[in-house]
């Protein structure tokens, strides 16, 4: 049996006639004729009788017919997943992440990508940098976005580096100038990352290299966290470009910062496991919003 005797089996029995059958499934009526009698033929037994000049079903039909109508919905089903697969509609995603980028970059991406793709679960694992350590080894994700590049022979990395920026509580009389230098932080109340993240140990090089006082008033965990001290007036630091575009207008003067300080994450994946198309395509859509927030993001925080 196949699937095209099967369906005109079924569309016989919806119309009544063959020529009926032929006529929905858009063949000739001699086609579907050799297609109810070849199933007849491969079956053993006779599927219509024709009474008064028109077809009915025997019994044996009758007792065929739910069978096949269970059949050919379970191929229609998988035919239909196999497009939604096929033009990315259907899937799943499991991205690890940083938390501060889960907060805001990352959910307007995905609900993006998502906008045309309804079928598609993703799962997002938030993990602090020290457990992302710990969870990328075992390699149960798709996609993970970490902090900084990671040495693991079993992970493919992509590095991107962007450049931090300079916050300033609203009103403060730096709020002003279009970039600020080391200089100019000479002593002011500093809101500092503590000394492991990567962006500590370049700060305290291009003050001491700029002779100014870094003056650190508050040291914390996160970019968020530097955030929220900044937003309190508790005194000025240095953004990564995500955090810095979240609260430009809320609560935080933003301007360039005229030394290189560099932010560096990473787009980690499985080493040696084959990658589905829809993550392709969501790897190259991080991709486009990374160089996005690179290109734009100062002159739009700025505008």
């Amino acid at each position: 049996m196949n699937f095209r005797q099967l369906e005109c089996f079924r569309q016989t029995l919806a119309t009544g006639t063959v020529t009926g059958a032929a006529k929905a499934m858009g063949i000739s009526q001699p086609s579907a004729s050799v297609l109810v009698a070849n199933l007849e033929r491969e079956l053993g037994f006779a599927l219509f009788r024709r009474v008064n000049g028109r077809l009915s079903a025997t019994p044996e039909a009758q007792y065929l017919w739910r069978d096949v109508e269970r059949t050919l919905e379970s191929v229609e089903l998988t035919t239909q997943r196999a497009r939604q697969i096929r033009d990315q509609q259907f899937g799943n995603l499991v991205v690890a992440t940083y938390p501060d980028i889960a907060v805001d970059f990352l959910p307007r991406i995905v609900s993006s990508f998502r906008a045309d793709r309804p079928d598609l679960q993703v799962r997002i694992l938030a993990r602090r940098s020290q457990m992302m350590q710990g969870l990328l080894p075992t390699q149960l994700y798709d996609l993970a976005i970490v902090e900084w590049p990671i040495e693991l022979v079993s992970v493919e990395v992509e590095e991107f580096v962007f450049p931090c920026v300079c916050g300033l509580p609203e009103g403060h009389a730096l709020a002003d100038r279009p970039s600020i230098g080391p200089a100019d932080l000479d002593g002011e109340p500093f809101v500092s990352l503590l000394p492991e993240h990567m962006v500590y140990p370049q700060t305290e090089s291009v003050f001491a290299a700029h002779g100014a006082s870094w003056n650190i008033a508050i040291e914390t965990q996160t970019m968020e966290s530097v955030s929220s001290f900044i937003r309190h007036g508790a005194g000025v630091g240095l953004l990564d470009p995500f955090t810095a575009q979240r609260y430009s207008r809320d609560g935080i003067a933003v301007r360039r910062f005229d030394a290189a300080i560099s932010y560096r994450i990473a787009m980690v994946f499985p080493r040696d496991r084959l990658r589905s198309a829809i993550l392709s395509s969501f790897a190259d859509t991080l991709r486009a919003a990374f160089d996005s927030v690179k290109r734009t993001g100062s002159s739009q925080m700025l505008s």
